[in-house]
C-alpha cells in the first residue's frame, strides 16, 4: 500500500491495481457505521472538558429548537446559552473537536425552520449522518500510515456499497 499525494491509497490485488480516494472511502465507511449505530445502540458520545461555543443566527436557533432531537440522536449535547450563543457540551466520538462548531453550523443550516413530517424525518437524519461522516473522515492531505490504510481498505471491503460515498462520488 502506498499513499499517493496524501490523497489516494494505491493497492494491488492479484492482477489488479486500485486507486482509492482516502477521504471518500473513509466517509463511506463512517456513514455505514453511523447508520448501524443509530439503528442499534446509538452513536458513541464524547463529552467535552471545555464546551465549544458557537454564535448562531436567529434561523439556526429556530432550527435547533425545532430539531434538537436530531442532534441528540447524532450524539451532540447542545445548549442555548443566551443571546445567540450555543454551547456544544458533547459531540459524536469520531468527530474531531476542531470541526465541532462548523459541523453543527452546517447541520443547522440544512434543517428547515419548520417541523419535519414523518416522511421528511428519515431523510433529514440521513442527510445529517452524511454530513457527520464527511466532517469526521480523513481528508485529502492527511498522512495515513500503512496500518491505517490497511484498516480502511479492510473496512471498505466489508461495506454494503463499497464503490461510492454517500454523496455518490466514486471511491
Amino acid at each position: 500500500k502506498t499513499n499517493l499525494f496524501k490523497t489516494y491509497i494505491v493497492a494491488e490485488a492479484k492482477d489488479k491495481i486500485f486507486f482509492i480516494d482516502q477521504h471518500v472511502a473513509a466517509e463511506h465507511v463512517l456513514y455505514e457505521r453511523f447508520v448501524n449505530q443509530m439503528q442499534a445502540e446509538g452513536i458513541p458520545v464524547q463529552g467535552l472538558l471545555l464546551p465549544v461555543t458557537l454564535e448562531a443566527t436567529p434561523q439556526q436557533l429556530s432550527a435547533l429548537k425545532i430539531h434538537g432531537n436530531i442532534f441528540k440522536k447524532l450524539g451532540f449535547d447542545l445548549e442555548e446559552f443566551g443571546g445567540n450563543t450555543i454551547l456544544i457540551r458533547a459531540i459524536p466520538s469520531p468527530l474531531p473537536t476542531r470541526v465541532a462548531a462548523q459541523t453543527v453550523t452546517d447541520l443547522l443550516d440544512k434543517l428547515p425552520e419548520a417541523p419535519h413530517t414523518d416522511v421528511q424525518l428519515p431523510e433529514a437524519i440521513d442527510n445529517a449522518l452524511i454530513t457527520l461522516a464527511c466532517k469526521s473522515a480523513v481528508k485529502a492531505g492527511d498522512t495515513l500510515d500503512t496500518k491505517e490504510m490497511m484498516n480502511l481498505i479492510k473496512e471498505l471491503s466489508q461495506a454494503k456499497l463499497p464503490f461510492n460515498c454517500p454523496h455518490s462520488r466514486p471511491i
